[in-house]
């Protein structure tokens, strides 16, 4: 069986080409050996995927389907492109434009549309696009979905669709879309902020990062009741992710004003040097408590949130990710939601689930992507409406060795499943480290209250909001212990991912010499550095291809180790939770599988991965032009700097002028020895 896939954790998403530049390539050839999405890619994926729902019959020709998108497509050649695949293919099309992700999905569900494009890359730069699709449910495809999808991709003829007449109709449906999800926003049911959430004192600083929510996240939240909102990074014309966004903070737990400066990983951040300015003109009133200084950071689409906090008595900026945020807005609503289900990806801090346990909420470990956690969150919700044989149905095609929303869909369907009320859904909170946290939400529709789920970045900025100024965070003690617990409402553990970037993936499989090598040194490494401890491979049903090692000790899961390629990125990783006290055993154990993938997986074919290796030769001569310069032989030094120093630690940080660190030494003389 053919299990070849287009898509990646979330869609698919590659650099973007026009399709003139690669003469007599089809759009999937030059996906597959070019490693871009044409225009024509576009509007075949569209095609393909709407007929793919009418031919599965979970969508009618004629239905609608709502296509957004976020800005990065400053010709429009890549969004006509998916309205014309869609229009082609037999839906009608509801185009609501520069929308986030969340506000797709919440006009999809309001005016039950058969279905949702949203055309994004996400967090990954400018340079990328991609394309994200929802069922009317507002699930994501699913392994078995993709595959499908994919193959039907590959054996449709493009110049067939191309002679197909597009005779549906495409309505603008901008203006509705956003009034609606301002609506659904500032809904008090869906922001818990009423008449006494105290967020007047909070000065609120918005990254948006030049996407998305570039002219809706202002608006929202001052209406909201923030006392002063400034929005940075919301510019339709300029690049979206570009030095902003969540991506930047990624790794990142605290931001130290050196961090701003010249040299500084964050050199050009505007949001951080403005919480600074900020912050220390007005230092004195942010102690007594009369101001509170914040940011919230989204990333393209708008389906992700971190909040970051100006701290007057370190002077320093602390970032919260998703996983602070979840356990904040689980402790606000533990007396409504308590034994509801708190669903968390294996990316997440060990802590988070047992917090949410302590809590009093089932808890549920997902593999690393939100379309999990909406499954288990769209489970839960119709678990209460549905008959017990037909509930087993549902959950057999999403737990199957491929499971598939389509199935999911069409049972939904023929059996005439709503997903049930927001007081009586049995799913409370999805959290995710990377910010993707996704907590329930209702809007009022032709058919009555509709029930929404979805990754929403400024659902989860308005929820955390409203947690942090309830009552029950307002009497902890002083500031300085309500800033603390805020900054950490569990006990932290250790994160850590260890990155190899410019990789060929396809090496990484659970068949190949590679995986079995890493396994067999992981496993060799734990009794090494955790006595007493017991390893076992744990493979997740809903990713097969991730590597995943729980560590056990007295029946206790203490620690995992687990390595996946990345679905949106050019890279593969090395992810280690476990206690602090244990950091330095797992960040042992992590290298030992680090070091295998450095020079088993990089890909020379990939001119990025030679200058990689051209720069580390350089710098071990001492000729190397400064952090903030262009690199010679092309490519963008700054990035290759981040990626090769910051993310895999083979650079040092912080001087004009890099320096190789021990991995870094070692790296650059093991591939001098293979000769690589």
């Amino acid at each position: 069986m053919n299990l070849f896939r287009f898509q990646g954790t979330d869609g698919v998403r590659r650099h973007v080409a026009l399709a003139k530049e690669y003469p007599g390539l089809f759009p999937a050839q030059a996906f597959i050996k070019k490693d871009v999405i044409t225009e024509d890619f576009m509007e075949l994926y569209c095609f393909c995927a709407v007929k793919w729902m009418i031919d599965s019959r979970i969508m009618k020709e004629g239905e609608t389907i709502v296509i957004g998108w976020d800005p990065r497509d400053k010709s429009g050649k890549f969004t006509s492109s998916a309205i014309q695949g869609a229009v082609r293919a037999g839906a009608r099309v509801a185009a609501v434009g520069v929308m986030p992700t969340p506000g797709v999905v919440v006009y999809m569900r309001s005016i039950q549309a058969a279905g949702a494009i949203m055309v994004t890359a996400s967090h990954n730069p400018a340079t990328y696009n991609g394309i994200k699709l929802f069922t009317r449910s507002g699930l994501k495809l699913l392994p078995g979905d993709d595959i499908e999808l994919s193959r039907l991709v590959m054996e449709t003829d493009f110049l067939d669709v191309k002679m197909t007449r597009p005779d549906k109709k495409v309505t603008d449906s901008r203006e509705e879309a956003a009034q609606t999800f301002i609506d659904f926003s500032l809904n008090p049911r869906n922001s818990w902020i009423d008449d006494g959430t105290e967020i007047s004192k909070v000065t609120l600083i918005l990254d948006c990062a030049n996407g998305a929510f570039s002219e809706l996240a202002e608006p929202i939240c001052a209406r909201a009741g923030f006392g002063r909102v400034i929005a940075l990074n919301n510019s339709l014309d300029d690049l979206v992710n570009d030095n902003c966004g969540v991506a930047l903070l990624e790794g990142i737990k605290v931001i130290t004003h050196d961090m701003i400066e010249s040299n500084g990983a964050l050199h050009g951040y505007l949001p951080a040097k403005t919480l600074f300015d900020i912050g220390r003109q007005n230092a004195d009133a942010i102690k007594s408590g009369d101001k509170t200084l914040c940011a919230a950071v989204f990333d393209g689409d708008g389906d992700r949130f971190f909040r970051v906090d100006y701290d007057p008595f370190t002077d320093s900026c602390f970032v919260l990710t998703g996983d602070e945020t979840a356990i904040l807005q689980a402790e606000h609503r533990k007396e409504i939601d308590a034994s509801k289900l708190f669903a968390s990806s294996v990316e997440s801090d060990l802590g988070v689930s047992l917090k949410g346990g302590e809590l009093g909420y089932k808890t549920s470990l997902t593999a690393v992507g939100d379309k999990w956690i909406l499954l288990k969150g769209i489970l839960a919700a119709i678990k209460p409406n549905v008959a017990d044989d037909v509930y087993s149905q549902i959950v057999s095609a999403a737990s199957s060795a491929l499971p598939s929303a389509r199935t999911i869909e069409k049972i939904l369907q023929d059996e005439s499943v709503h997903l049930g009320t927001l007081e009586g859904i049995g799913f409370a909170i999805g959290a995710e480290e990377s910010g993707h946290n996704i907590t329930p939400g209702i809007l009022g529709s032709n058919a009555g209250e509709t029930l929404v789920l979805a990754g929403n970045g400024i659902k989860s900025l308005l929820n955390t909001f409203a947690a942090t100024c309830s009552d029950a965070i307002m009497n902890i003690g002083n500031l300085e212990s309500r800033m603390n617990h805020i900054k950490a409402p569990f006990p932290c553990g250790y994160k850590k991912t260890l990155y190899i970037f410019y990789v060929n993936k396809d090496l990484w499989r659970p068949d190949g010499l590679i995986w079995k090598e890493c396994a067999k040194a992981i496993m060799n490494a734990i009794p090494k550095n955790l006595p007493g401890a017991e390893a076992r491979e744990t493979p997740l049903d809903e990713d097969n291809d991730m590597l995943y090692i729980k560590i056990v000790k007295s029946g206790d899961h203490m620690a995992s180790v687990f390595i996946r390629n990345s679905g949106t990125e050019d890279k593969i990783g090395v992810t280690l939770r476990g206690s602090l006290d244990k950091s330095g055993e797992m960040l042992s154990i992590g290298k030992e599988a680090q070091k295998i993938l450095l020079l088993k997986m990089k890909d020379f074919s990939k001119k990025i991965a030679v200058e990689e290796r051209e720069l580390l030769s350089s710098i071990a001569l001492g000729d190397c032009p400064g952090r903030h310069d262009r690199a010679p032989g092309g490519g963008e030094y700054d990035k290759l700097l981040n990626e090769t120093g910051r993310k895999q630690g083979i650079l040092t940080e912080g001087p004009a002028s890099p320096g190789l660190t021990g991995l870094g030494q070692w790296y650059l003389s093991a591939i001098k020895e293979k000769k690589i």
